[in-house]
């Protein structure tokens, strides 16, 4: 682009970090929306997993468990989901 090459790479440096900006501001508000659907319990949260299921970059889901499944889960012993979601399965086909 000649002599307009850097106002062209000062722009992409601009934009980019808007780009960022504006991410983290959007990831602030969508955890903020959590906490207080959070303070309205089930209903509140189901709302949100509800509204919030179709985004590509916030996946939420709600996940049925046992009681016993949940102490679990308290005290540590699941790392990943993955080791819950194992876990929940092999529980339900032990039944």
């Amino acid at each position: 682009m000649g002599p307009l090459s850097p106002i062209n790479d000062l722009a992409g440096v601009l934009i980019q970090q808007y780009s960022n900006d504006l991410e983290e501001t959007l990831e602030m508000l969508v955890q903020q929306e959590l906490a207080e659907a959070k303070e309205e319990g089930l209903k509140g949260v189901q709302r949100f997993v509800y509204n919030n299921s179709n985004s590509k970059k916030n996946k939420y889901d709600l996940m049925a468990i046992s009681t016993e499944t949940a102490g679990k889960l308290l005290q540590g012993e699941f790392k990943t989901i993955e080791q819950l979601a194992t876990h929940k399965y092999e529980t339900k086909n032990m039944l």
